[in-house]
């Protein structure tokens, strides 16, 4: 898996909403669930940097609290808010927490909280060329509070990885799988078979993107970065594991040899 990552083309996407890529190595085509790959990737480069991430200033400071708030909000749209007084409650008991383990956070990760005025400042810097989606600090600040173990040290600094992963890899949105990178076999395989099904439609689809390209239509700004910064990133420093292919986020759906001789009979 490692050398079809390391080697691999890319087609295109094959559904620019879901990060859904077509990518070939050889003759062989793959189905590539681009943000779950971009989780794992993220996941690897927040430890193999443990305590020497650059950090990027924030544009302005994010109020803990307030964004506390607002992720609490979001969930209240989603059917599962709390009232008034326990998100204001909930959102400075957050806020109290991140500042009190905001010198681990700055020394070993870059995510730079300013204790006085309880603000977030600065982020880690995990692939040159690549900023987070900065509308997802508040769902990111709260998940620092949910998320982690604080209780005890090697399994707090790995669920401030994958804290840092989920935020930087896009998280789920939009995403056709379970948001957590593991996925189910039996669901991998199912996936799998229909997408060998619909081989023909992918391959054509990412065709139809390319001709839509070379006319002069826009791509889109996910696009570029997924083809410019992204793949390459990942390319380059991603170490992918088993799981990657079993839980369904890397999926050969061709073999080109065979398409082709398809293609001759017909």
């Amino acid at each position: 898996l490692t050398a079809v990552v390391r080697k691999l083309t890319l087609v295109g996407p094959a559904d620019a909403n879901k990060a859904l890529w077509l990518v070939q190595h050889g003759t062989k085509l793959f189905l590539v669930r681009a943000r779950r790959m971009a989780r794992e990737f993220f996941y690897q480069r927040a430890i193999a940097r443990f305590g020497t991430h650059p950090r990027r200033a924030l544009s302005s400071p994010a109020p803990l609290a307030e964004m506390v708030r607002m992720a609490l909000e979001a969930e209240k749209d989603d059917g599962e808010g709390a009232s008034a007084g326990d998100e204001a409650a909930a959102a400075n008991a957050v806020a109290a927490l991140l500042v009190e383990k905001a010198p681990m956070l700055r020394e070993y990760f870059s995510v730079d909280i300013d204790e006085d005025a309880k603000t977030l400042v600065g982020l880690p810097v995990l692939l040159e060329g690549h900023t987070p989606d900065v509308t997802r600090v508040p769902e990111f600040i709260l998940s620092l509070a949910h998320e982690v173990d604080w209780k005890e040290e090697k399994a707090c600094f790995k669920t401030v990885a994958a804290a840092l992963a989920e935020f930087y890899g896009g998280g789920g949105g939009g995403d056709d799988d379970d948001g957590n990178g593991d996925g189910d076999e039996n669901a991998a395989v199912d996936d799998a078979n229909n997408a060998r099904a619909n081989d023909a439609e992918l391959v054509d689809a990412a065709r139809e993107r390319e001709r839509e390209k070379m006319d002069g239509v826009e791509e889109t700004d996910d696009t570029r970065a997924w083809r410019l910064v992204l793949f390459p990133g990942m390319m380059r420093h991603l170490r992918p594991s088993a799981a990657l292919a079993t839980g369904g986020g890397i999926l050969q759906v061709a073999c080109l040899e065979q398409l082709y001789r398809v293609f001759e009979r017909c």
